[in-house]
This record gives C-alpha cells, structure tokens and sequence, in this order.
C-alpha cells in the first residue's frame, strides 16, 4: 500500500487519507461481490491497487484540472474503471459512467453508495446508442475495442476541442494509431500526443485524440444487431 501511495506521487498524484480510505472501501467491496458475480479475474490485493486503481488514476494525468465543470464520460466502465477511482481523486468531476452489463453498472451504483457519492450518473446502455452528441469534455476507454473501433463511438460525443483519452498497452496502442488515421480525418479529428507510464513492469500509454470539427451526423454508426 505505501508503495501504490508513493508511486502514485512520483506521477503527481496524491492522495489524502479520505481517498485512501475510498480505495479500502472498494478493495473491500469489488473483492466480495467477486465471490458470487464475475467482475474480475484481478483478485491480488497488489494487482488490484496497481492494474486496477493506479491504471485508472493515469488517466488524470491528461485531464485540465484547472478547468471548472469537467464533464467526463466513461464508456464501457466494467465495474468502474477508471471512472471510479478518478471521481474519488477529483471530487468536482463530472462523471457521466456507461456500461452495457447490467450486472457491473449495479455493482457500481453499490460502490458509490458505500462511498457516499451520489452525484454520478450511472447509464446502462450501449456506447452507440447513447444519445447526448457533442456534450463532454473528455471521454475514458479502457480495455474496450481497438482505437479504430473506438472513434465511431466516442469521437461524437466529444464538444469540439474535446478529448478522448484511449487507455491501452504500448505495443497496441503503436498499432492502431497507425491503422486509425483515416478514419481519424473522416470523422475531425488528430492524435494530441501519448503518455507513457508503467504499471509494475508493463508498459502502457494514453493516446489522447482531440476532436477538431464537429462530427458528421451518420456517427455513431450501430455496432450491433438487432436479435429477431
């Protein structure tokens, strides 16, 4: 535990004993409710804390906190990654979580219940049939699809200058840069930069893609069918 803490403020991240107490709440609770509903194959106390809640806080580090009202929505969150743990380190954090597993957004609407935060909107509901087009600041991935996949879902609900912040590991996060720039044009917009940082010993990046013109109106374009 003091080596999360203190790796976490060697990035510029630091955290009071409330948020630290937070992070024990949801340790405790994401652990128990795994023994009867399957929302991670990460169980380790160690691997929690680092795979889990300091992954998710890296995302903060591509945030403006100078900014005031800070609309983030976190799509395809699991069971509230890294939605949560960045709502717990930036309290004025707008937070829109949505998840299609009915099971995951229950259990996040049960730890932000133990953790006393009730200003989240909680949507179960696919990425591309969520309706509020051109309406956040920034927008979280992580573990969902390739970049490629992501933009056609994401890239819309972005205001204009609007980041995406596409969590993924190094090696694949060089790929699919490189296989989603045309895609990148067509639907305006640029890849900003990458951050790379380690988790333990592996190697992942944020990818942030600036939306730079409003998005044409076949986007998002459905991602699934219909079952008869």
């Amino acid at each position: 535990m003091n080596d999360f803490i203190l790796d976490l403020k060697n990035n510029g991240i630091e955290l009071n004993e409330s948020m630290i107490k937070d992070f024990n709440l949801f340790y405790t609770n994401l652990i128990n409710k795994n023994k009867t509903t399957n929302l991670t194959r990460i169980i380790e106390k160690q691997d929690v804390y680092y795979y889990h809640f300091y992954d998710s806080l890296m995302a903060s580090l591509a945030i403006d906190k100078t900014k005031e009202d800070i609309k983030l929505l976190d799509i395809g969150s699991g069971p509230g990654f890294p939605g949560i743990p960045l709502k717990i380190y930036m309290k004025d954090l707008n937070l829109t979580i949505v998840e299609a597993t009915n099971k995951k957004i229950e259990f996040i609407k049960d730890t932000l219940k133990l953790l006393g935060i009730d200003d989240v909107r909680c949507i179960h509901l696919r990425a591309e049939d969520f309706k509020e087009l051109e309406s956040f600041d920034y927008i979280t991935t992580r573990a969902v699809s390739t970049i490629k996949e992501q933009l056609e879902y994401t890239i819309p609900f972005l205001k204009v200058g609007g980041t995406l912040i596409a969590m993924k590991s190094t090696l694949k996060a060089n790929e699919e840069i490189e296989e989603s720039k045309p895609l990148l044009k067509e639907i305006g917009a640029i890849v900003k930069k990458t951050i790379s940082y380690k988790v333990l010993e592996r190697d992942y990046s944020l990818v942030l893609i600036e939306k730079i013109k409003k998005t044409s109106s076949k986007y998002p374009k459905p991602l699934h069918k219909e079952k008869k």
